[in-house]
């Protein structure tokens, strides 16, 4: 087991499933750790969860509406002013709606919680991981991202007829382009990026109404737990052996090639320059 005693690490949702078990992980190591959560209960439940089973009490609940973006610049100048230096940023929040919902910013909200708020909370708080380097950032992406089509004129299925899972697709190919746009901005600086697939697992994240949500909880017990889905991610934050790794993405604590789609430096930069705007906007 890595000691990261030394070590400070965010975890965004981390009040459930592969999140509270990331948050979890790394707190077993030692790392002091702030768990993010929707509202102050809910992370303060995690903390006393968390701390009952990882041996120390070096836990700080931190609270956040991540779908609205005024609260994530709000979520960055809380950690920036409480934290001394930033060495992990797990990148974890996400959201599985089955029916189109938009967010207070007017955004689509697989769009605005699993892209946009990763994109600008990471790209806060960047100087805070430069200044603490080496430091990870690792974003938990899927496998979702196969056949999945982003398309930057439509990102918000204003047009398009909206399906659940091509709108979650979406949003983790975006993961990994983001992932790979980034890891070359921050080339050199001690700070790497990754991102993974925790496999298909037994969460929470799947709410609403229709076949889409019946047949998840129909196949939940043939899901992997998510202590199994958040190995790979620990692995990602805390393993020597991947120092160097930077833009790559995992699945099963091994480097892996994502789909073709995911492949394309000019769609990276795309979804970057859409990615700036929509957040300045």
């Amino acid at each position: 087991m890595q000691d990261l005693s030394s070590k400070l690490a965010i975890v965004t949702g981390a009040t459930s499933g592969i999140g509270l078990e990331m948050a979890r992980g790394l707190a077993t190591m030692g790392a002091t750790v702030l768990v993010h959560g929707r509202t102050d209960e809910s992370a303060g439940k995690a903390v006393a969860e968390i701390a009952s089973t990882c041996g120390h009490d070096r836990l700080h609940p931190i609270a956040a509406d991540l779908s609205t973006l005024d609260t994530v610049r709000s979520f960055a100048e809380s950690i920036m002013s409480q934290a001394s230096q930033i060495d992990i940023l797990c990148n974890n929040a996400g959201v599985f709606r089955t029916e189109r919902t938009l967010s207070a910013d007017g955004y689509e909200l697989h769009f605005a919680v699993n892209h946009l708020a990763p994109f600008l909370l990471t790209n806060l708080l960047l100087e805070g991981l430069k200044a603490s380097a080496p430091a990870r950032i690792i974003t938990t992406a899927s496998a979702a991202h196969k056949g999945a089509k982003l398309d930057l004129d439509d990102v918000m299925f204003s047009r398009r007829s909206f399906r659940p899972y091509a709108a979650y697709g979406q949003s983790k190919l975006a993961n990994i382009l983001f992932t790979r746009a980034l890891a070359r901005r921050i080339e050199g600086s001690g700070v790497t990026a990754t991102c993974f697939h925790p496999g298909v697992v037994a969460t929470e994240i799947a709410r609403g109404r229709g076949l889409t949500a019946k047949v998840f909880n129909l196949a939940r017990p043939f899901f992997k737990t998510p202590r199994k889905g958040a190995k790979t991610g620990v692995f990602l934050a805390s393993d020597p052996s991947v120092d160097g790794a930077n833009g790559d993405y995992f699945v099963d604590c091994l480097k892996t090639q994502p789909e073709i789609s995911a492949n394309s430096e000019s769609l990276e930069n795309a979804l970057w320059d859409l990615s700036l705007d929509l957040v300045e906007a």
